[in-house]
């Protein structure tokens, strides 16, 4: 024990034998004191050290002990009682993507599964199912509200918007940009445009139909192997309020009739009819949302050598086996299926789409029609260039965020390709770093107390590690250490 009576002088009147629990000096009876007395941050109101905590020095703010000794304390996210990677605890003792850990100590991981119903983890939502377009991506996030194809800010969807701090992609605190996306203390967080991928990886939708005339194994609908001319016009220039086509003519341009009437085009692209206060299912169609393998229905568009992305098929049928099924083939492949693809992008100016496909093809950019090459035609290209004049038409500013809707359907048994082509359609987003010296600890600093000169109980300055302190092994008795990790040690390093 140190004498009782007056004060002791070590680490300069670090330690007394006056005990004032919350005056950041050491007391004969005090296991630490970290100058104040609030809970619930290591040293207790009574200074005492809380289970799972190392305090490493008077007036110091106590930390988390160790990664991986099964308590959750501080800013550790999860603590499962190991430092491995892959079991939904990291070694920093935070989530991984792809799990999810229920609260307690040691921390229970357990795989999260998109489309169960069950919003989790990393999930952002989970409506139950894995059709891309509804609200809740195939990948269980929160899609952006493109509403006409301008899109508004959705916290944790990844695209910055002016009115959020920040949106790092992820609803996820502790990272730099908070669930609410506000910038969390200890972190820069700065809006940037990603590096090019390798490739782009976009969710798609396809409506399986059967030609008209057919009754079994369901009614073919009207407009599919059934109409032989070309023309454009068909479609109108605006997309409707749920961000569909809209019919606009039967005949077009060709003075035949290509589609039926409004309401077989209706169809094309949509499950249920509401119109009337009740909704009717579509009669036509099956929606095919997954491979055969159960994988989200994706079109992947490769980088080419002068940075564009592009997807090419000459020979493009997607709904093979799936859908109906092999109820009706042509030359053993299903040449009826209608597609719905969706892309955002922030607008610079400059960009570039361009399309080739057939039988009917409608582009549209920030809910505005930007490319028409029509129905029932053979292989065609059609592209458009974002420059002032197609900004202008479009309503396009610069900054702002809007939506690459693209309808195709493939009605007619003599060819299918689909090429999509994209430059420059990039997307802001915010990166966040953390900041050493600035005194917060984040999840990826061992410390920071804001001196990080590697003195006694203070930090290096790459916040990586410390100076000597209690709790190190070593007995420091310079500072006042009478013993450090001894049985018969306090955690004040005392005797």
């Amino acid at each position: 024990m140190l004498p009782s009576g007056g004060s002791n002088t070590c680490a300069a009147g670090s330690c007394s034998t006056d005990t004032v629990c919350g005056n950041a000096v050491i007391g004969d009876a005090e296991e630490c004191d970290d100058g104040n007395t609030n809970d619930g941050d290591g040293c207790s109101p009574t200074c005492t050290v809380a289970p799972g905590w190392l305090c490493p020095g008077p007036g110091v703010r106590c930390v988390p002990k160790a990664c991986g000794d099964g308590l959750v304390v501080g800013i550790e996210q999860c603590d499962d009682g190991n430092t491995a990677d892959g079991d939904g605890c990291t070694p920093l003792c935070t989530f991984e993507p792809g799990w999810a850990c229920a609260p307690g100590s040691p921390s229970a991981c357990h795989r999260t599964t998109c489309g169960d119903g069950q919003t989790e983890g990393f999930e952002q939502c989970d409506d139950g199912d894995v059709v891309p377009y509804d609200g809740c991506s195939p990948y269980c996030k929160i899609e952006p509200k493109c509403q006409g194809g301008t899109c508004t800010a959705v916290c944790g969807d990844g695209f910055k918007f002016p009115q959020e701090d920040c949106d790092d992609g992820n609803a996820q605190n502790g990272d730099g940009c908070s669930s609410t996306c506000t910038k969390e203390p200890g972190f820069q967080c700065d809006t940037v445009t990603l590096d090019p991928p390798s490739e782009l990886v976009i969710p798609i939708l396809y409506r399986d139909f059967l030609y008209a005339g057919t009754t079994s194994p369901g009614p073919g609908h009207p407009d599919f192997e059934s109409r032989d001319a070309e023309s454009t016009g068909l479609v109108q220039q605006m997309l409707g309020t749920d961000g569909k086509p809209v019919f606009a003519s039967s005949t077009g341009t060709s003075g035949k009739v290509i589609i039926q009437d409004a309401q077989s085009f209706y169809w094309w692209y949509h499950e249920a009819d509401c119109s009337s206060g009740t909704c009717t299912p579509n009669p036509y169609e099956k929606l095919v949302y997954e491979t055969a393998a159960g994988a989200p229905e994706t079109l992947t568009l490769a980088r080419q050598a002068s940075g564009a992305y592009q997807f090419a098929s000459t020979a493009f049928f997607p709904v093979d086996h799936l859908g109906w099924g092999d109820a009706q083939t042509f030359f053993g492949t299903n040449f009826s299926f209608t597609s719905e693809l969706r892309y955002q992008f922030t607008y610079k100016g400059g960009e570039v789409l361009s399309f080739l496909g057939d039988d009917d093809v409608y582009v549209f950019i920030n809910g505005k029609l930007a490319v028409d090459l029509g129905g029932l035609h053979s292989a065609k290209t059609g592209a458009i260039t974002l420059d002032s004049n197609a900004a202008q038409n479009l309503g396009l500013t610069a900054g702002g965020m809007y939506e690459i809707a693209l309808f195709q359907a493939e009605r007619h048994t003599v060819g299918s390709n689909y090429t999509l082509t994209l430059t420059g359609f990039d997307h802001a987003v915010t990166a966040c770093q953390s900041v050493c010296g600035d005194g917060v600890v984040t999840y990826d600093e061992a410390c920071d107390d804001g001196v990080n000169n590697a003195t006694y109980g203070s930090c290096t300055p790459d916040c990586r590690a410390r100076g000597a302190y209690c709790g190190d092994g070593k007995v420091d008795a310079q500072n006042g250490e009478q013993c450090d990790g001894t049985p018969n040690c306090t955690p004040a390093c005392r005797i």
